[in-house]
């Protein structure tokens, strides 16, 4: 269980999902959940995780809560249900959504809704894990990134199936990297680099990448887009298994 390793681990601080777990709460996402929210507050003894670290929540402006509870009403409830802090982005990042978001929460404690001392607890947690921050960075204490984490959790969450009978063969010449994704979100941006056609193209030189979002897949579009794609990839390493898979001869 992450959290169980994130909290054995000594983390300073959590995440939130805006995600449904209908075995601890059929009503509302984990964000916006107290019984999923104490389940980590609460003593391992009593069967939580014993944690008392700061919870923050995802960005609050996602679909999940906005759409359904609007921010205003989605951190006050984030905030009731346990979390210490909002996370909030989206291009709303600027003092006028602040100052709302703050009313929110004010109206909330003034109409009884939201207990002081809960909002009281939430501040001292932020401001506990801004201190440890401090000290750390005064002390030189800051511990320089594992930038291998991210491939190390690649690693342990990908599976590879192969069918019965067949043979895997590595890529050892530049392959071409067919990518077919929306448009990137905005917490992914711009600037982060998606997908394997640039990793690739780092170990493989002449490594060739097209991207298809949905604008180009439609029903008038889609018979030009795949001729274009046999064209392009035909012979290269895995236009075997392409070709199979569109003819349903794949194993």
């Amino acid at each position: 269980m992450p959290f169980k390793a994130a909290v054995a681990a000594g983390a300073k601080a959590v995440m939130t999902a805006h995600i449904m777990v209908p075995a601890l709460d059929g009503a509302r996402p984990a964000t916006l959940s107290r019984p999923i929210l104490d389940l980590l507050r609460r003593s391992p003894a009593q069967g939580g995780l014993g944690y008392d670290g700061l919870i923050v929540t995802d960005g609050i402006e996602m679909g999940a809560i906005a759409d359904t509870y609007g921010t205003a009403r989605g951190t006050v409830l984030a905030v009731a249900a346990g979390a210490d802090a909002v996370c909030v982005g989206g291009g709303l990042a600027d003092e006028g959504t602040v100052l709302r978001l703050r009313d929110a929460l004010v109206a909330a404690v003034r109409s009884g809704e939201l207990p002081e001392q809960r909002l009281a607890e939430a501040a001292d947690r932020v401001r506990a894990l801004g201190a440890w921050a401090t000290v750390r960075a005064r002390s030189g204490g800051l511990v320089a990134p594992d930038l291998s984490i991210g491939l190390r959790a690649a690693r342990r969450a990908l599976r590879v199936t192969e069918a019965p009978g067949a043979v895997f063969a590595p890529i050892t010449d530049s392959p071409y990297v067919l990518s077919l994704s929306p448009v990137a979100n905005i917490a992914v941006g711009q600037e982060t680099p998606w997908g394997l056609a640039g990793l690739l193209a780092g170990r493989l030189p002449g490594t060739r990448t097209r991207s298809v979002g949905p604008q180009d897949a439609t029903a008038e579009l889609l018979p030009g887009l795949l001729a274009r794609l046999k064209a392009d990839a035909a012979g290269r390493p895995g236009w075997s298994w392409w070709s199979a898979t569109r003819t349903g001869t794949h194993g």
